[in-house]
């Protein structure tokens, strides 16, 4: 059996198609894995007729690497990324797909594909890839979606809307103090009264109040005068004089 010999088992090829790398194992998996972590140890070589067959043979789609007999039959190489797979097939291979449909929870979409020799494809989310030997790999499915138009928490998040260019402003709390020592309001007597004859003569003769009853006496007959200056203004049978 003859087999094609391949000097470049990964290879990287620019956007343009202008150039591309030989990368190791290692690299190759790291650049996959994690792009941001990507570097290669060699330089990037022209894409000219003599470039390593194995990018040729990629680029062309035609076997141009050299072939070596063996007693061991090719095997299959199959790289997957997502939904995106890299494929080496020593001859044609036909897979059957299965695959959920978007439209109904409870039904699939089935067919075929033929795979031949290198090449990439890409497959919808959610599908099944089998192949004649029972070999079989999973691409990701898209994350279920429901429409809640009618739910109890939509009809709260219009109601109460989250409001927008608002400032939350975080008000100072003093420190409670104990105010146990000072006396309950019920117990303060603030209500006002004229001061009776019997209060007047108890005020008169306790010298330690004098002062007291005396703004008292001035506070009460500042009132008659008024009372008596207004009914004397403003009563009709008494004439002003």
């Amino acid at each position: 059996m003859y087999i094609p010999e391949i000097d470049a088992p990964f290879i990287g090829i620019s956007k343009s198609g202008s150039d591309y790398v030989t990368v190791t194992a290692e690299e190759y998996t790291r650049c996959t894995t994690d792009p941001s972590l990507c570097t290669v140890s060699s330089p990037s070589y022209p894409m000219t007729s003599e470039a390593h067959c194995s990018v040729t043979t990629y680029v062309t789609g035609n076997m141009t690497c050299a072939l070596i007999e063996s007693d061991k039959p090719p095997i299959r190489y199959v790289h997957i990324s997502g939904n995106h797979t890299i494929f080496s097939v020593p001859e044609e291979t036909l897979v059957y797909i299965k695959c959920d449909d978007p439209k109904s929870a409870h039904k699939s979409l089935e067919t075929t594909l033929i795979l031949k020799n290198m090449g990439q494809a890409t497959f919808r989310p959610g599908c099944t890839v089998n192949f004649p030997d029972g070999t079989k790999f999973l691409t990701p499915a898209l994350y279920p979606s429901e429409k809640i138009d009618d739910s109890k928490l939509f009809q709260l998040l219009t109601v109460y809307s989250i409001p927008k260019n608002a400032r939350i402003r975080r008000f100072y709390n003093p420190p409670e103090e104990n105010l146990s020592h000072l006396p309950d309001h019920k117990d303060l007597d603030v209500s006002f009264r004229m001061p009776t004859i019997a209060e007047f003569k108890q005020e008169l003769l306790n010298p330690t109040k004098t002062l007291v009853f005396v703004l008292k006496a001035t506070l009460f007959a500042a009132c008659i005068v008024a009372a008596l200056s207004l009914c004397c203004c403003y009563w009709p049978p008494i004439e002003c004089a």
